[in-house]
């Protein structure tokens, strides 16, 4: 296993972290900032007002505020007249708000600003200034409770900021110097042309009992307290091989933060920390979040469940890309698959072992000189034939594209760059160059629009030779990672497009490729085919793009283990299309660890096995006859999962609801799911449970209330705390009562199983009812949105199984089975209508299996189940 030093600074190391902890912890630096009445004013909802200083002569904070119908409310604060341009996150790129409507019926007294809307009110005190609101008749939110706000204003080095004597208010004033203009960091020096510039405020998140969010950190689902120890930090980082139960960076960040009625989006692209504080006495849980420069901006989201609000949230920074059916298949991957040939051999393998994949991807090896879209030409000789081999077998290929373009103008995407203003530049106005992959390299400005269009226009047929129709795309080392440099990233002083420094857009960099990417596949079918684009490095909003993985893990238990709650987090954030590389990047997994590994990934949405050039082959076959047998038996039952899988994405990109949900989630009244790590709901009907220890052969689980099965035997499961047993081929699942899904006969592939009959699976409630829906379109294009698309509905009570169908898709969708559990069936006559015939009827203690013909999703039809005379 590679060892290495700690890639990213401690606060101590970063001066706007140092400076904001030292105001924090010492009141002598604190200020109440005042709303003057004369600056309020208000038009078409939106209230616009100064905050000024009483060591002030006059306001230097210009802010805004205003309230979505659906209760989400957004507060603003920038400087008046800065020195230098304050960069502020371009909302089109992160937040929707194509249906929300500004409430207009605000109120001003002596003393404050209120809105009172249905369910919410919101107040700002105008002296000191902060604000509150409560929801649902309880207060759940105050902003600047502790006179956190800290606004560092450029300023000339040298220049001392002061009225009558005084320093004025911000983290500047401190008698000793911290980090203002420039910060060492081993060999490397940060030197801050346009000095200190941070922001930052507190926030109180009232009657909660825990936050949760701000992803990604190693670490479990529920955010911990800082007091004597690390922030959590956002600050995309290359860190591979991260250390486990850590606060901080890795390879991207959300700042977002929830409890159970409220969540916070704080849209800053700089580096960003966060701390977190418990008060148990007040119910309180108190955070301060502040970042190295940029404005203030902040959505705050009210909702009656957490479930609610990751609803919202997701819709609002998304909607979420819905990816084609292919992508929710198998994908086989590693650092690297070397050969045209070595492609081909790993299809007949899978095919040999009557294992299905979707999916085969190629590393950096592939390229001619690691210089990105092109082809080695002597491993590589024909990609088209390849391509067209794929086709035929109904497979598809991922090839890696990175930011980065060596200084060589004779391969690929440089000979294109006849623009020196698409580049990155230093803090010279030179074209920056670091190493990476490709050796001495520049990066393209993703904040150029032109740099963008570029981007989109290198995926065209015409510009990437030897791509096809089924070839898609992965972006790695967007963070931006640079080898040999500070933090593993290109300098915070370099330039980006109208003059703004790389430091104010860090954590945007990532997603703005993604996004570039998206509309380059998008353009390269004329908008017919919806794209296929993993990241590594994102943001909020990078749901719209497509998939995100957890970065370079290792083969260990431990990195098995955290990855689920990381994965919850990101699910939680919006980031429902996502998992971990199966079996770890670095170092060779367990024969039991892998086939573990493969059990969790055929229940998470993004499903990859994928390793370092470094360690040994661990496909499937690789493996003992008996891991070979497991590893298939999950890969199978991934397939016959799908249609339940893609309806569910279908309703996560519809509506925003995820995937995949720790069971806080999903059951917020119960104490016991806040800490529960690993257990999950995978949609509506599915409890998983992962099993993330060696040697395991029975473990003790908790349901809520309910009619609960098992999925593989259909037994009952009591809802109280039991011990289930465990086989070394399958982790526990649990079907809840009163949900209904959707399974289809798993073939090599989703475009080989197209045609494969269904089973309909019933699980009944108490109450003896059970509701649930299946969504079939062609899988890859969006006439879906023109309602050439499939959507069966089935609703099961008082003994009637009767189903409802829309189908515009007209293409024949066989059932052979029904299965309906949770009831005695043996006294019951079972009837149908017209033409369907059930033509052999299978009975356990509490299920039955109906094998029908003439049964069609794309027909109305009913089952009656009479009791026998």
């Amino acid at each position: 296993m590679i060892k290495k030093l700690p890639l990213n600074k401690t606060s101590s190391e970063l001066g706007f972290a140092l400076r904001n902890r030292y105001l924090s912890q010492n009141p002598q630096y604190k200020i109440a900032y005042n709303i003057p009445s004369s600056s309020i004013s208000l038009q078409n909802g939106i209230l616009t007002f100064f905050l000024q200083s009483p060591l002030e002569s006059s306001p230097f904070l210009k802010c805004q505020a205003f309230l979505y119908d659906n209760y989400i409310f957004n507060l603003t604060s920038t400087e008046i007249s800065p020195l230098h341009t304050r960069f502020s996150v371009p909302e089109e790129d992160i937040i929707n708000t194509t249906t929300e409507k500004i409430v207009h019926n605000v109120t001003e007294t002596s003393t404050k600003i209120i809105w009172d809307y249905k369910n919410l009110i919101i107040e700002i005190l105008k002296e000191p200034f902060n604000i509150k609101a409560w929801f649902l008749g309880k207060e759940v939110f105050i902003l600047n409770e502790r006179s956190l706000m800290n606004f560092e204003r450029y300023r000339e080095k040298g220049t001392i900021l002061n009225h009558e004597g005084n320093n004025l208010i911000d983290t500047t004033g401190f008698d000793e110097d911290m980090m203002m203009w420039e910060e060492e960091f081993r060999e490397f020096c940060d030197k801050k042309k346009r000095g200190p510039s941070s922001v930052g405020v507190d926030m109180s998140f009232c009657n909660a009992e825990n936050v949760y969010g701000i992803p990604e950190h190693s670490d479990g689902l529920v955010l911990q307290d800082t007091i004597g120890t690390e922030p959590y930090r956002m600050f995309n980082s290359d860190d591979f091989l991260y250390e486990i139960g850590m606060k901080s960076p890795i390879y991207g960040s959300i700042p977002y933060m929830f409890s159970k009625n409220v969540g916070v989006l704080w849209l800053n692209g700089s580096d960003t920390c966060v701390d977190i504080i418990t008060n148990k006495a007040e119910g309180k849980k108190l955070t301060h979040w502040y970042s190295e420069s940029g404005n203030i901006n902040i959505y705050i989201l009210f909702a009656d469940c957490p479930l609610e609000l990751t609803k919202k949230f997701t819709i609002f920074t998304g909607p979420p890309s819905f990816p084609p059916l292919f992508a929710l298949g198998y994908h086989q991957s590693r650092w690297n698959y070397f050969t045209q040939q070595e492609v081909i051999d790993l299809n007949k393998n899978f095919s040999k072992h009557n294992i299905p994949v979707d999916v085969f991807w190629l590393d950096i090896e592939h390229t001619n000189a690691k210089n990105y879209f092109t082809w080695d030409p002597i491993k590589f000789p024909n990609p088209i034939n390849l391509l067209d081999y794929l086709a035929l077998n109904g497979k598809y290929l991922v090839t890696i594209v990175d930011p980065h373009f060596r200084k060589d103008e004779a391969f690929g995407a440089n000979k294109n760059i006849n623009d020196n203003e698409l580049w990155v530049k230093n803090q010279n106005g030179e074209i920056f160059e670091g190493e990476c992959w490709s050796g001495v390299s520049s990066w393209l400005d993703f904040l150029n629009p032109r740099a963008r269009e570029f981007w989109q226009q290198m995926y065209s047929y015409q510009k990437y030779e030897g791509s096809s129709w089924n070839l898609w795309i992965w972006n790695d080392m967007n963070e931006p990672a640079v080898f040999k440099s500070c933090e593993g990233t290109m300098p915070r002083g370099n330039i980006h497009e109208i003059n703004i420094e790389h430091r104010d857009i860090h954590n945007l960099y990532g997603m703005l490729m993604h996004k570039s990417t998206y509309q380059g596949l998008m353009g390269r079918s004329n908008n017919k085919t919806r794209p296929f684009v993993l990241s590594r490095s994102f943001y909020a909003s990078s749901h719209k793009y497509g998939p995100i993985w957890t970065g370079d893990n290792a083969s260990s238990w431990a990195y098995l283990k955290v990855s689920i709650p990381m994965c919850l987090t990101l699910s939680s954030c919006g980031q429902s299309f996502t998992g971990a590389d199966v079996g770890g990047f670095f170092g060779d997994p367990s024969p039991e660890l892998m086939s573990r590994w493969i059990q969790v990934g055929t229940f998470l949405p993004f499903f990859r096995t994928h390793s370092h050039i470094k360690s040994k082959y661990r496909e499937p076959w690789m493996f003992s006859e008996n891991i070979l047998k497991q590893i298939r038996q999950s890969i199978r039952l991934r397939y016959k999962l799908l249609p339940y899988f893609y309806t569910q994405f279908y309703y996560y990109a519809q509506y925003g609801i995820p995937i995949i949900r720790p069971m806080y989630l999903q059951y917020p009244d119960y104490e016991e799911f806040n800490e529960m790590l690993e257990v999950f709901h995978f949609g509506e009907a599915l409890v998983v449970v992962p099993i993330t220890e060696p040697g395991i052969c029975c473990v003790e689980i908790l349901l809520p209330y309910g009619k609960w099965y098992d999925f593989y035997n259909y037994k009952e499961i009591l809802h109280t705390i039991k011990t289930v047993d465990v086989e070394e081929g399958k982790i526990p699942v649990f079907i809840k009562g009163g949900n209904t899904f959707f399974l289809q006969k798993p073939g090599l592939s989703t475009l080989k199983m197209e045609d494969n009959p269904y089973t309909i699976v019933i699980a009944l409630d108490e109450d003896g009812k059970s509701n649930g829906s299946v969504f079939i379109d062609d899988g890859i294009s969006f006439d879906y949105k023109y309602g050439r698309v499939l959507i069966g509905n089935i609703e099961v009570k008082d003994g009637v199984v009767e189903y409802k169908v829309n189908d515009g898709f007209k293409k024949i969708k066989e059932v052979r089975k029904i299965v309906i559990i949770g009831m005695c069936f043996e006294n019951r006559n079972v009837m149908v209508e017209g033409d369907k015939i059930v033509h052999k009827v299978l009975y356990g203690n509490n299920w039955i299996v109906l094998k029908v013909r003439r049964f069609r999703l794309n027909e109305n039809w009913r089952v009656t189940f009479n009791i026998a005379e």
